[in-house]
């Protein structure tokens, strides 16, 4: 049987091919000469293949054909070219009578047809064959370990990639080498950008390097997914659709580091071609040189993407909860409200669950030495440690977490809102205020983030905990016997202050359902109160406009929402407080013969249902050393402590 021959045509930028220069009856007509762009940084030494179409070909002494857009190039260069009669003006794009797509093919090691031409025949990976169901299985008892395979070596640097505007968008920074260590950046622009310039990057950054190494230059936006450091692959997706982050197809590359990239596979994913929404890559995972985990929208597949094979599929009960792998690729965890379900990949079966917070679906982590899972949701975490198939700790913090950023070594967490968790002393020890983008991988000493502004995106490997905040902790954890004035096992008492009208009862009854939940005791002549104040608030004046098939005229209404006031009093000093007001929504639903007044009247009542999910903090620490735990932003690259 006759063996298809593909042509790849790669439209690659400045420095960056994946085509040898083969059967070239032209290169050795042009004597190569030195080439460099308009900012002089970049140089290279090549021969002049084609001119044609605003952009030239040249042929670099390591056999490496670049494409490269004219307006790049120095005034010197553009001027050469201007003044040359050049034989190759209007050539052909240069064609290899064998692809290493081709080689790959005649040798067994690949099915798929790829290339990153825009209109390159690709084919659909399948979406039919085995799949593992999730309904209802045992608890997952005792599993091995699955840590990091490799040591991490962090160092504090900044580097900056390129100008920024409205139209960027940029990957997480994926680690590619855990010892410098170096990481690579994906940046693209939105399809409608003004300028096509630099529409899609994948950049190599480390220290070493005072200058980001721009290791792909396509002319079509690529978001990288993962990458697996072993092997060397990289998998992407190619040609998304921002700002939407839909479509696209899945790309696999291989010396991706080395900056000469080399196209291994690309495939349709299953949906690629309905109509109104595409296909989202929800989540991905390279779990070898070929084999790669994906979510695409609520569908979990595992592929070998070399074979364009699927393995399994599975599709999860609750579309909501993020997926996430153990360190070294053995498990896939699925949360849900009750439980996080563990699934061996290796054995392609369900392993069995453990238990969640049974509130809300939470964000989880693996810790580094592959023992332990992190669940985060609302105001709490808990960390389950499957080598000993038990519970490490269950906490409410009384205040809300926001994202789960990931673990500080193995026994800290990173929060959006609560900063650095101590899982043994289980409270905040200092907050953090990273980018909200939430584009940061932690590092178990450093945290690398990106940092977009208006100007530039910059790539950051920064500290965690920095030298202010590591001080204040030290001498916390040292005084670790009497920071804490309030425990979960404190005996407290309950005082509530509210006028008549106030059903004072039934608050009562959901504020002990508060107290009972975060672990304290109710007594009478405890040392600790909880005192809750509640009145009304100023008068205000509001309008609302009824909606339908007509707008109505406005309606005034004049108001007087309450307003709560919680304190922690120990010994007639407060020790925690926190001031709330009974918020207006903007939109109002009416029921048939309902009228606007009634129903805001309930908002200036103390509504019952106001304290159904009144979160108290089950740990309080010493008001003096709260006072030296601090919070810290992002400013010109470093941390800042702000001011209380």
């Amino acid at each position: 049987m006759m063996k298809n021959k593909y042509i790849l045509l790669l439209f690659f930028a400045l420095s960056v091919s994946t085509i040898h220069a083969q059967n070239s009856e032209n290169s050795d007509d042009e004597a190569a000469r030195t080439w460099s762009d308009k900012t002089g940084k970049f140089k290279v030494k090549a021969k002049l293949l084609s001119n044609a179409e605003g952009k030239i070909k040249l042929l670099k002494e390591d056999g490496l054909v670049i494409t490269v857009p004219i307006d790049r190039l120095s005034e010197a260069d553009q001027k050469f070219l201007n003044e040359k009669d050049n034989p190759f003006s209007g050539g052909e794009p240069l064609k290899n009578d064998m692809t290493e797509m081709d080689r790959k093919t005649e040798k067994g090691e690949t099915a798929a047809s790829a290339s990153l031409s825009k209109d390159a025949n690709v084919l659909e990976l399948p979406s039919d064959g085995k799949e593992l169901f999730v309904d209802s299985v045992d608890e997952a008892g005792i599993l091995p370990a699955d840590p990091l395979p490799y040591e991490l070596k962090p160092v504090e640097f900044v580097r900056s990639l390129e100008k920024t505007d409205a139209y960027c968008r940029t990957s997480f920074p994926m680690l590619a080498n855990p010892k410098e260590p170096s990481f690579l950046v994906s940046i693209h622009r939105v399809g409608n950008a003004a300028s096509q310039e630099s529409f899609g990057k994948i950049f190599l950054v480390n220290k070493a390097e005072t200058q980001p190494n721009a290791v792909l230059d396509i002319d079509q936006s690529i978001a990288l997914l993962d990458h697996h450091i072993e092997s060397g692959r990289t998998l992407a997706a190619l040609g998304v659709d921002s700002p939407s982050s839909r479509g696209g197809d899945l790309v696999l590359f291989d010396k991706m580091v080395s900056g000469a990239p080399k196209l291994i596979a690309r495939w349709h994913c299953p949906g690629w071609d309905k109509r109104g929404f595409k296909p989202k890559y929800e989540f991905a995972r390279l779990l070898s040189e070929s084999k790669a985990l994906v979510r695409v929208d609520n569908m979990i597949y595992l592929w070998d993407l070399v074979q364009g094979k699927l393995i399994f599929k599975i599709k999860p009960k609750y579309s909501g909860g993020k997926i996430q792998v153990s360190c070294n690729g053995r498990y896939l965890v699925i949360p849900d409200r009750k439980t996080c379900m563990f699934i061996g990949l290796q054995e392609g079966k369900v392993l069995g669950t453990i238990p969640s917070n049974g509130k809300l679906v939470p964000e989880i982590h693996f810790s580094p030495d592959g023992k332990q899972i992190a669940m985060v949701a609302g105001n709490e975490f808990s960390v389950w440690d499957f080598t000993k198939g038990a519970s490490r700790a269950s906490v409410n913090l009384g205040h809300p977490n926001g994202k789960f950023v990931g673990w500080m070594g193995n026994n800290r967490l990173l929060t959006q809102l609560n900063g650095l968790i101590d899982v043994d002393l289980r409270i905040s020890l200092w907050g953090y205020s990273l980018p909200s983008n939430n584009q940061s991988l932690t590092m178990s000493t450093h945290v690398a983030t990106i940092q977009r502004s208006t100007r530039l995106t910059t790539l950051i490997c920064i500290p965690i905990p920095h030298a202010p905040a590591k001080t204040a902790i030290e001498k916390l954890v040292a005084n670790n016997s009497g920071f804490l004035v309030v425990t979960p096992d404190s005996n407290v008492a309950l005082e509530i202050n509210a006028p008549n009208s106030i059903d004072k009862p039934e608050i009562r009854k959901k504020l002990e359902e508060a107290i009972d939940e975060t672990g304290w005791t109710l007594k009478p002549s405890a040392d600790v109160i909880v005192k809750i104040d509640i009145e009304q608030g100023e008068r205000q004046k509001m309008f609302f406009r009824s909606s339908g098939f007509m707008f109505g005229a406005a309606e005034e209404v004049t108001m007087r929402p309450f307003k709560v006031q919680t304190q922690i009093q120990k010994n007639g000093k407060t020790i925690w407080e926190r001031p709330r007001e009974n918020m207006i929504p903007g939109v109002i639903f009416l029921k048939r013969g309902q009228k606007l007044r009634e129903v805001l009247k309930t908002y200036e009542k103390g509504n019952p249902s106001y304290f159904d999910r009144f979160n108290l903090p089950p740990r309080i620490v010493r008001p003096d050393i709260a006072d030296k735990l601090g919070k810290s932003y992002i400013s010109d690259n470093v941390w800042k402590e702000l001011t209380r």
